[in-house]
């Protein structure tokens, strides 16, 4: 899927290398590679990447990509979370039955397609029991149930059930202009990569604004200062 951004909207203001890399992102949503492959210098990609993704065009141009696949493929997030849930809260319970001395075995007389959901792989393996005359051809059956604890964990980030958690990114000194646009790159890509939940994104978003306006306000000062110096 490689949409590339409308004519209208934010990707009016976008040069042609920036439209590719936005392109390029919705691919596998990895900024490096997207860098790379639109044409910026591989040495420079790991940082030129985060830094397009904190560009508010590109971020937003990304934004109307991702939505124009999802409202093309009637992917909601009602729809995602469902999906999520089905694995999230599958039990081992509905895929098995006991023979009442204890032992257990597959059964999948009772799976319905909710709970097909939740299944990742099912192997069944021929054997022979017994030998001559006696023996008999037999087959087991072998399930497994696709990552509970991964679903849970996805399910309560987006859910936001567990605010107030640290949350650990790799961003760098915050000293310009320039490195909060980097940042911002990091924090989106984060969102996308699920690591952290939107409204996360959003609050380090605002965090990293006020940083911007802080540092703006005491670049402005120096200029003042140094032109009421020249005067003097």
């Amino acid at each position: 899927m490689t949409d590339a951004p409308n004519s209208t909207g934010p990707a009016v203001a976008l040069t042609p290398q920036q439209r590719r890399f936005v392109a390029e992102y919705l691919i596998d949503l990895n900024a490096t590679q997207a860098a790379i492959r639109a044409g910026y210098s591989a040495r420079t990609a790991d940082v030129q990447g985060p830094r397009l993704l904190g560009n508010a065009r590109v971020a937003a141009a990304v934004a109307a990509g991702q939505k124009r696949i999802a409202d093309r493929l009637e992917i909601s997030a009602e729809k995602v979370l469902s999906e999520m849930a089905k694995i999230a809260f599958s039990n081992m319970q509905d895929y098995v039955s006991t023979d009442g001395e204890g032992g257990a075995f597959v059964d999948l007389s009772g799976v319905d397609r909710d709970k097909w959901a939740a299944v990742q792989e099912i192997t069944v393996d021929e054997y022979t029991e017994g030998r001559g005359e006696a023996a008999r051809e037999l087959k087991r059956t072998k399930f497994k149930l696709a990552d509970k604890r991964g679903a849970l964990v996805d399910l309560g980030k987006r859910l936001s059930l567990w605010n107030g958690r640290t949350i650990v990114l790799d961003l760098p000194s915050i000293a310009s202009a320039e490195d909060v646009s980097l940042a911002l790159g990091r924090v989106v890509e984060a969102v996308a990569g699920g690591s952290i939940t939107p409204d996360e994104g959003q609050a380090l978003a605002s965090i990293l604004e006020t940083r911007r306006r802080s540092l703006e306000s005491i670049d402005y000062e120096r200029r003042i200062a140094a032109l009421e110096a020249r005067h003097a």
